[in-house]
């Protein structure tokens, strides 16, 4: 990319509209950008890079602060950059959002950013912000950082870069290489290591707190050599534990086999004792069993012999029972005969109740039946009656609709005539005015045909001679000659009022097309509205409403449209009546429907309360021959006596019964138990004879004996089971965590390292991070292109180097630089350069640096660049050197300007763009003047 010109508008400190023609500073080489202080030498590039991307060339600058305090409210704020990029030539113009003042009236209005780009081709422009500046990244391949990284030079930025150390400069380069990745994976790495060495800590700290519970009863030298790995809180030594505890835990359970060998061993012998032991006591508690059955015996046979006797006398009043049972039943038959006729009685009284009730809601119903007949003979009299209400509605309703339609089309055409008459006396008026106009213009050109004329005979009488012939007429004498008139009106402005003249006739022309075509659709209309007032056959009334006036013809409308209104009322009022007898209508056929549900709902309650009184009657007469038949069955009989008979012979009977099941339960109770006690008798008397004599005594003592061992053995073993049961449980929670144990630690100690090595923290080692190694790879193409610079400007002296080595061992290292001095073959930090040496190693890191970055962004080749550094601190011969550097740069097509106040480069360098601040008059703000290398005479050019 190269500027071409550039035009500055109300831009930073530019007041008004300056331009900058680069094109006069030649194709390639070096040109100074000089001025005062403050002026605007930066401002330049500034305008370009605002330009291209809509954004100033530095932090320091935004776009809402480029509108020019200086300029005058009319004038706009732009820049309008032309360049060319692979010999193609673009323009693009751009303004930023600045407030103004309006032009109208009093206050600001907000003036929005805008872009155009315009291509050398037929394609059509790019406008807004942000299309124009994508199309400008995508046209050059850099974006805005890019641009400004390889384009300018800024002032102190690459000393600061010169002398910084390996953290600063990291941070730089990570805004200008994008290394932020790598500083991400540093990161990523170390996180993951936080989070792998949790996971460790936490799982060995659980395993732990397990192991802590561990006992070791069998082995006591493996319990001291796993205290001592519980107070180094099993760090490194998990599974030496876990593989003590495992053998711990064999050995328990060989030790718990054992016991239980012995144990079992025991209580087979303890089986076999109390099983002797057993026999003698069933012995002897046999005897003694048999004794007491005998003893039983003995004492149950008299009461036996009192219930047996009592058993037959009761058998003997069975005969007396079942007489009792007989006349019970009797008299049970005669009492409910008792109470079936009460109930039948109470039956009949219900009944004849029900049936008088019945009787007098018929005679009600049969009434109500009268009276809905009556109603509703009176009801359907009156709807036939009022059957031609609807009809009569019919009529008058289209009657209405008849007269409103009328009276809508009259006043609607009444509308178009007022309407067309005011269109008519608007054209009139203007037909009357263009008229007078036309006239007015037809004098005045006249008058001016006829000065013109004149002036013609003038200029002929002007070169008359006595005894010459006219020109005109050939007279040879000339007694009166015209004179030549001092206002004579010019050809072109008599042709112009001939023009005029033309245009006024037409118009009149079209105003009177214009009026005649209103006249005409006036004179149709009233026509039509006289065919609405009269009718459509002709009479004198209607003829004399055509003829007269628009006005005339409304004022005669007026009371046919009052009629209209009179008969449309006194239809309302017809039809609202017609409404109210609808309404009754309506009514009467609503009452007739329900009238005759009603009837037809009485006539079936009818029916049924007449089927209901026929059953009635049926079940009373069926009724009292019940009654008739219990009266001749119980005649006679007394109902309170024959319930006193009954309820006597059911106590009589009751207590008889009650003595034969008392006497035959306490038979049977003792007839089983003597039979039980002989039985057992019987039993005990054969066990006894197949027992043999047993020793008692020493069973006792045997028993005894083995008890105690058995109750010490058992104690030993649950005291070896707990144990072995808490480390069994220990081994087997640890032991399922033992592979992810090792996975764990196997894969931590792996992120460990690499971690510290992508974060520079390796022991013993230099503290380069991977991000910084990254950068020392761009750090070293940079020196290298640095040093070609540098080089040239110390005259072969100096040449930077990165330091392949830190101070110390603690802070980041790596990307520090030192310059070595070939005059004495010593190595140094940078810092120790003098001013101008400083001033030379930033520039030639610069010029390496904006190298680089052309480099990565694909080959591009700008061929424009800016200097703005301090040329101040250096010697002549350093300035000279430096001069001699830029111009190398500078050769082929790449043009480089140098932003600087420096009187000597003034010398120096030839083509100049020179900034002038004014600070008083009507010119306040800064100017710009360019001086060529080149022009006609050999002198430099200045614009």
């Amino acid at each position: 990319m190269k500027p071409k010109k550039l035009v500055i508008s109300a831009f930073g400190p530019y007041a008004g509209e300056s331009t900058i023609d680069f094109e006069k500073l030649g194709e390639h080489g070096l040109y100074l950008i000089t001025g005062d202080t403050g002026a605007g030498k930066t401002t330049v590039f500034d305008a370009i890079t605002f330009a291209l991307y809509g954004e100033a060339s530095g932090t320091v600058r935004e776009s809402g602060m480029f509108r020019s305090k200086y300029a005058k409210a009319e004038t706009e704020t732009f820049v309008e950059l032309t360049f060319s990029y692979q010999r193609k030539e673009y323009k693009i113009r751009r303004n930023p959002e600045y407030q103004t003042q309006k032009k109208r009236g009093t206050g600001f209005t907000t003036k929005k950013a805008d872009a155009e780009l315009f291509y050398p081709d037929e394609r059509q422009p790019v406008t807004k912000m942000g299309a124009v500046t994508k199309a400008v990244t995508e046209l050059m391949g850099l974006d805005y950082k890019q641009f400004t990284q390889i384009a300018m030079i800024a002032q102190g930025d690459f000393q600061k870069l010169l002398i910084a150390g390996t953290a600063e400069r990291g941070e730089i380069f990570r805004q200008i290489f994008h290394t932020e990745i790598y500083q991400t994976i540093q990161i990523r790495l170390r996180d993951e290591e936080r989070r792998r060495r949790k996971d460790y800590d936490e799982l060995r700290r659980s395993i732990s707190q397990y192991l802590n519970d561990a006992s070791f009863e069998e082995d006591p030298a493996a319990g001291q050599e796993f205290l001592a790995l519980k107070k180094a809180g099993f760090e490194g030594k998990i599974t030496d534990g876990i593989n003590l505890l495992r053998a711990e835990t064999k050995k328990e359970q060989e030790r718990l086999e054992i016991l239980d060998e012995t144990l079992r061993k025991i209580e087979e012998q303890i089986c076999s004792v109390s099983e002797k032991k057993g026999k003698a006591d069933l012995l002897k508690k046999t005897a003694a069993e048999l004794k007491a059955k005998q003893q039983e015996l003995e004492l149950l046979q008299p009461e036996y012999g009192r219930v047996l006797a009592e058993w037959n006398r009761i058998e003997k009043q069975e005969g007396t029972r079942e007489k009792l049972t007989e006349r019970i039943q009797k008299l049970e038959l005669s009492r409910q005969s008792f109470i079936e006729l009460d109930k039948t009685r109470e039956e009949i009284d219900g009944k004849e109740k029900l049936l008088l009730k019945i009787r007098k809601e018929k005679k009600e119903n049969e009434n109500q039946v009268s009276s809905l007949q009556k109603e509703l003979e009176d009801r359907r009299g009156e709807k036939e009656h009022n059957l031609g209400v609807p009809v009569e509605r019919e009529r008058l309703t289209r009657a209405k609709e008849k007269l409103l339609h009328r009276k809508n089309e009259l006043e609607e055409q009444m509308n178009r005539v007022e309407s067309i008459n005011r269109e008519l006396k608007n054209a009139q008026e203007e037909y009357r005015s263009a008229v007078d106009q036309c006239d007015e213009i037809r004098s005045v050109y006249a008058h001016l045909e006829r000065l013109f004329l004149d002036a013609q005979a003038g200029i002929l009488a002007q070169n008359l001679q006595a005894g010459m012939p006219c020109p005109v007429c050939g007279s040879i004498h000339h007694p009166a000659p015209a004179k030549l008139s001092e206002e004579i009106p010019d050809q072109k402005e008599l042709k112009r009022k001939e023009q005029e003249k033309a245009q006024a006739e037409e118009k009149v022309q079209r105003l009177s097309e214009r009026a005649s075509f209103f006249k005409r659709n006036l004179d149709q209309e009233m026509r039509n509205t006289a065919e609405l007032i009269c009718g459509t056959e002709k009479n004198l009334v209607k003829e004399a409403l055509i003829v007269t006036g628009p006005d005339e013809l409304v004022t005669a409308a007026d009371p046919v449209i009052e009629k209209l209104d009179d008969e449309l009322r006194a239809l309302e009022i017809r039809i609202k009546a017609n409404t109210e007898q609808q309404k009754v209508l309506d009514g009467l056929g609503g009452m007739i429907n329900r009238l005759e549900t009603d009837l037809n709902a009485a006539g079936e309650r009818n029916k049924e309360l007449a089927l209901s009184e026929q059953n009635l009657v049926t079940v009373l007469t069926m009724l009292r021959k019940h009654v008739e038949e219990f009266q001749r069955k119980l005649e006679g009989q007394n109902a309170v006596e024959i319930e006193n008979n009954l309820q006597s012979m059911k106590t009589r009977k009751s207590e008889l019964d009650q003595e034969a099941i008392d006497a035959k339960k306490a038979l049977e109770r003792f007839q089983n138990q003597n039979a039980s006690l002989n039985s057992a008798a019987e039993a005990l008397k054969k066990q006894i004879q197949g027992f043999e004599d047993i020793p008692e005594k020493e069973l006792s003592e045997t028993m005894e004996y083995l008890e105690t061992e058995k109750a010490e053995t058992s104690k030993l073993r649950e005291k070896i089971h707990s144990s072995w049961h808490n480390n069994l449980r220990i081994y087997e929670a640890v032991c399922g965590q033992q592979g992810r144990m090792e996975q764990t630690e196997k894969e931590y100690v792996w992120i460990h390292s690499l971690a510290d090595t992508a974060g520079g923290t390796l022991n013993g080692k230099s503290k380069v991070e991977l991000e910084t190694y990254v950068q020392m790879a761009y750090f070293d193409r940079i020196l290298r292109r640095a040093n070609l610079r540098l080089m040239t400007m110390s005259s072969g002296q100096y040449e930077m180097k990165r330091r392949e080595s830190a101070d110390n061992k603690k802070d980041k290292s790596g990307l520090e630089l030192n310059v070595i001095d070939h005059y004495n073959g010593s190595e140094r930090s940078v810092k120790t350069l003098s001013g101008g040496e400083t001033f030379q190693a930033s520039l030639s890191l610069a010029l390496g640096l904006s190298d680089e970055i052309q480099s990565m962004a694909g080959g591009i080749q700008m061929d424009a660049m800016f200097v703005d550094e301090g040329f101040g601190s250096l010697d002549e011969d350093a300035l000279n050197q430096a001069v001699k550097a830029l111009g190398n740069l500078a050769e082929g097509k790449k043009l480089v300007g140098i932003i600087s106040h420096v009187s000597e480069l003034k010398d120096r360098i030839d083509k100049k763009i020179v900034i002038t601040k004014n600070r008083s008059g009507e010119r306040v703000g800064s100017s710009i003047t360019v001086l060529g290398d080149y022009s006609a005479d050999g002198v430099s050019v200045f614009m």
